[in-house]
């Protein structure tokens, strides 16, 4: 039996806590309602907590993923 030696416990790294952030602010989510005014609400209630966090383009769709109930085309 070959002997393997064992390996430290490293703490795995800890990313960036960006979407955490934007979790604590509770942002609403979106069902793709018919009701424009609901997804014009979603999208600027998104926006201000991307501006307070200074949040880059390419991060936000991926984060509004998380905030979305059902598949829309975005």
């Amino acid at each position: 039996m070959e002997h393997i030696p064992p390996v430290p416990l490293v703490n795995p790294p800890k990313g960036d806590k960006l979407a955490n952030r934007v979790a604590r602010h509770n942002p609403m989510t979106y069902g793709g309602s018919d009701d424009l005014m609901a997804l014009k609400e979603w999208i600027r209630g998104m926006n201000n907590i991307f501006a307070l966090f200074k949040v880059l383009e390419e991060k936000r769709v991926n984060i509004r993923i998380f905030y979305l109930i059902v598949e829309v085309d975005i």
